[in-house]
C-alpha cells in the first residue's frame, strides 16, 4: 500500500524487547573514534578493539589545556558498542567483560545510575560530577551527562559524556540496543562538524538529529500506508491516484493495519515528546557550561541555534504526527461505515434469496396439489381394477361372473390391518413419548449417582 520508500531496518516496528537486567559479555568487541585538535589541524584516529587494545586506549595521556606544546585544544574520544538481549535470561548483554567495563567507568568516571538508566523505559537526561579525575590525573572534577535516545521499542542510543574541563577532552560511551544502528552515519556527521569537536555536547546534539530524522521517517511511512489505505477505500478526489471499491475491502486486514498505524503514531509521539525535554536539558547544560567554561563564540552560537532548530522539528513532527492520528481515526470510522453498509446489502440479498426460495416453495407446493388432485381422479379406477384383477373372481363361470369364498378372507385381513396401522399412527402422534424416554433416562442417571454415592461412604467407613 502507497510507495514508501525503502528504509532502514531499525526503522521497522518489532515487540518492544523488555530486558530482565544487565550482564557482562564474554568478550570485548567494540569501535573507537578519536578526532584530537591541534592549533587549526585535526588527527584522526578509527580503530577496532578488543580487551587489551581498550585498556591501552583508555590509558593513553594527554597534555592540559594549559600546555602549549603543539597548541592541543582537546577533542573527542568516543567508544561504540552493540548491545544485545540474551534469548535465555532476557537480560541485556554488554559488549565488554565485567572487568573490562568496570575499567571503562574507572576511567571515565561513569556514576552508579549509568546502568540503571539503560533498563528504564523512558528517555533520560541527567548530569553528574564526580569527585576526582583520573582519565586527565589532574585534581578537577569531571563532568559526566547521560543521554538516552529513544525508548525501549524498537531501539535506542545510551550515550554517557564525561568531559575534564583541564585537558579540554570529551570521552564517550555510547551503546545502542540493537546491531541495526548505523554509526557510521553517526562518524560522518562528527565529521563534519569536527570544528565544534571540542565541545562536549557535540555528540548528543548529532544524535538528537539523527534520532528525529528517524521519528520523521517512520510518520511519513504511516503517511505512506494511510496513503495506501484511501486508495483502497476511494477517500480521495486525486486525479492521478486510482481509486478502489470499498466494499471489496478485507475489512478484518484493514483495521488491523489502521490500528496497528495509530499504534506506531503513538510511540512516535512519545519518542518526539522524549527529544523535546532532552533537548531542553541540553540547552539549560550548555549554557551553564559556558558560563563556566567559556567556548567560542562560533561554537556556542552554533549550538544554541542547532538546539533550537531541533526543538523546532520536534514541535512540528507532534503536530504533524497529531494529523496522522486524525486520519487514522477517520479511515477507522469510514471502514466501520463501509462495514455496516456491506452488512446491510448481505442481508438485503439473504432477504431476497427468501423470498426466491419461498416463490419456488409455493410453485412446489402447487405442483403437490395438482398432482395429488390428478391421483385423486384416478385413485378409484386403479382400486376397481386391482380388486377386479385378483384371482377372487371368477370371469368364466357359466352362469356369469362369481365371486370365489376366499375373497371374504380378504376382507377379513384387510381391514384390520388399515385399523391397526391407522390406530399405531395416532397413538404415536399423541401420546408424550419424548418425556417418558427422559424421566427415565434422568431416574437412571440418579440411580447411577446414588450407587456411586453409597459406594464412595462405604470406601470412607473402611
Amino acid at each position: 500500500m502507497g510507495n514508501a520508500r525503502p528504509q532502514r531496518r531499525d526503522l521497522e516496528y518489532g515487540y518492544p524487547t523488555i530486558e530482565q537486567g544487565i550482564q557482562s559479555g564474554q568478550v570485548s568487541k567494540c569501535d573507537s573514534l578519536e578526532i584530537l585538535r591541534y592549533g587549526s589541524e585535526f588527527r584522526h584516529s578509527n580503530e577496532r578493539l578488543d580487551g587489551t587494545s581498550l585498556s591501552a586506549w583508555l590509558s593513553k595521556t594527554f597534555p592540559t589545556a594549559e600546555t602549549t606544546a603543539d597548541d592541543f585544544r582537546g577533542g573527542l574520544r568516543l567508544l561504540v558498542g552493540v548491545c544485545r538481549l540474551e534469548p535465555l535470561s532476557g537480560k541485556l548483554l554488554l559488549p565488554f567483560t565485567k572487568d573490562d567495563f568496570e575499567f571503562i567507568s574507572q576511567r571515565l568516571q561513569l556514576p552508579e545510575q549509568f546502568s540503571q538508566s539503560m533498563q528504564a523505559r523512558i528517555p533520560c537526561a541527567y548530569k553528574f560530577t564526580s569527585p576526582t579525575n583520573v582519565v586527565g590525573k589532574a585534581s578537577e572534577p569531571v563532568i559526566c551527562y547521560i543521554f538516552k535516545f529513544g525508548i525501549h521499542r524498537p531501539s535506542y542510543y545510551h550515550l554517557v559524556i564525561s568531559y575534564c574541563p583541564s585537558t579540554n577532552i570529551t570521552h564517550a560511551l555510547l551503546l545502542s540496543k540493537t546491531s541495526d544502528h548505523t554509526f557510521e552515519s553517526i562518524f560522518r556527521r562528527i565529521e563534519l562538524f569536527k570544528q565544534h569537536i571540542t565541545h562536549p555536547f557535540l555528540l548528543p546534539v548529532l544524535l538528537s538529529e539523527i534520532c528525529l530524522v528517524s521519528s520523521e521517517n517512520r510518520v511519513q511511512l504511516s503517511d505512506d500506508r494511510l496513503n495506501g489505505l484511501e486508495e483502497l477505500m476511494g477517500q480521495h478526489e486525486w486525479i492521478n491516484r486510482p481509486v478502489g471499491d470499498p466494499l471489496k475491502l478485507d475489512f478484518v486486514t484493514t483495521t488491523r493495519a489502521l490500528n496497528f498505524t495509530s499504534r506506531n503514531l503513538g510511540v512516535e509521539k512519545m519518542r518526539v515528546q522524549g527529544q523535546l525535554l532532552c533537548l531542553s536539558n541540553l540547552l539549560e547544560e550548555v549554557e551553564l557550561l559556558h558560563k563556566s567554561y567559556p567556548c567560542s563564540e562560533d561554537t556556542y552560537t552554533w549550538m544554541k541555534e542547532t538546539i533550537a532548530n531541533h526543538r523546532n522539528t520536534a514541535k512540528y513532527l507532534l503536530v504533524r504526527t497529531d494529523y496522522e492520528e486524525k486520519r487514522v481515526q477517520t479511515q477507522l470510522a469510514v471502514v466501520y461505515q463501509f462495514m455496516q453498509q456491506k452488512d446491510s446489502k448481505v442481508n438485503i440479498q439473504l432477504a431476497e434469496t427468501s423470498a426466491t426460495i419461498a416463490r419456488e416453495s409455493k410453485k412446489d407446493s402447487s405442483a403437490m396439489k395438482a398432482i395429488a388432485v390428478l391421483t385423486m381422479c384416478f385413485l378409484p379406477g386403479t382400486f376397481l381394477a386391482t380388486i377386479f384383477a385378483m384371482p377372487l373372481f371368477n370371469w368364466d363361470s357359466n352362469d356369469g361372473p362369481g365371486i370365489k369364498g376366499g375373497f371374504r378372507l380378504y376382507w377379513a385381513i384387510a381391514i384390520p390391518l388399515t385399523v391397526g396401522v391407522l390406530l399405531i399412527w395416532i397413538i404415536s402422534m399423541t401420546l408424550p413419548w419424548n418425556k417418558w424416554i427422559d424421566g427415565l433416562l434422568r431416574r437412571k442417571r440418579l440411580r447411577s449417582q446414588s450407587n456411586e454415592s453409597g459406594e464412595m461412604t462405604g470406601l470412607k467407613n473402611d
